[in-house]
């Protein structure tokens, strides 16, 4: 297995027992590696293999961001009781709304219902959904889930699922809620978050 590591303009690196890796300016990599870099530090593999089960990609060490377009990108939406979306019963509404640029995400959120003094909640969902106040049909890649045949005058909140959204340009993802209840208000909020899985 090749091994070694590239350090900016640098001329050569020195790989493993059984090769050398050269690297030049150009933005080649001799020897048996399928690297190649534009020269600006920026490398890119065809494939990459790991000498044993320990080693890995290096994760971050400190609380920062992964920066847009790059694996890891976390984009997310959340709407606190003070700004909670009013609810009309049976109504599929969006509680709030991401949008994504192309690439591979996987997105999940929960929704949350607060009845108003004297209302009884009788279902609640929750899904994920590129079509704005509508629900998804089911199983909907995992991200829809319901609660029926409830009576309840409390608070709910549930969780959508998560759901993996392959995307070939830029996207509004929206997390849906849904409920039925009588005698008074209701009012929705909650989150949505997606991050960037290649």
């Amino acid at each position: 297995m090749t091994q070694g590591f590239v350090y900016g303009s640098s001329s050569a690196v020195a790989g493993g027992a059984d090769t050398d890796i050269q690297y030049n300016n150009s933005g080649i990599l001799d020897g048996d590696s399928s690297f190649t870099t534009d020269g600006s530090g920026n490398v890119t593999a065809v494939s990459v293999a790991f000498s044993d089960n320990t080693a890995g990609i290096l994760g971050t060490t400190t609380n920062d961001d992964a920066g847009a377009g790059y694996v890891g990108e976390i984009i997310e939406s959340t709407v606190l009781v003070g700004g909670a979306v009013a609810m009309v019963t049976g109504t599929a509404k969006t509680i709030t709304s991401i949008s994504l640029t192309a690439g591979d995400w996987d997105v999940w959120g929960n929704v949350c219902l607060n009845p108003a003094g004297g209302s009884i909640m009788q279902a609640i969902a929750a899904s994920i959904n590129t079509t704005t106040d509508a629900v998804p049909t089911a199983p909907n890649g995992g991200a829809t889930s319901n609660i029926s045949g409830i009576s309840t005058t409390s608070g709910i909140q549930l969780p959508s699922g998560v759901k993996r959204l392959s995307l070939s340009g830029t996207t509004t993802v929206y997390l849906i809620g849904q409920t039925a209840f009588t005698v008074s208000t209701m009012t929705g909020f909650g989150y949505i978050g997606a991050r960037r899985v290649r």
